[in-house]
């Protein structure tokens, strides 16, 4: 999966648009709980993948997101 597509699920899983790889996850406007719950699923369904809570409060750009998207 390309670094566009997985920002693309970001996007989806969020319901935001134009997020770049370098996006500070607090200056997205939906960035909330229920957006990080969403990120969660997100891991969970499409990466088999459980995100906790120390790993979720880590991110702080997508790109911190993207990287942790693994197959």
């Amino acid at each position: 999966m390309t670094t566009e597509e997985k920002i693309a699920l970001i996007e989806n899983a969020i319901e935001a648009e134009d997020l770049k790889i370098d996006t500070v996850l607090g200056d997205i406007e939906v960035w909330d709980s229920l957006a990080k719950l969403s990120i969660i699923i997100m891991f969970d369904q499409h990466f088999n993948k459980n995100i906790d809570t120390p790993v979720l409060s880590a991110f702080k750009t997508i790109g911190d997101i993207v990287n942790e998207m693994v197959d």
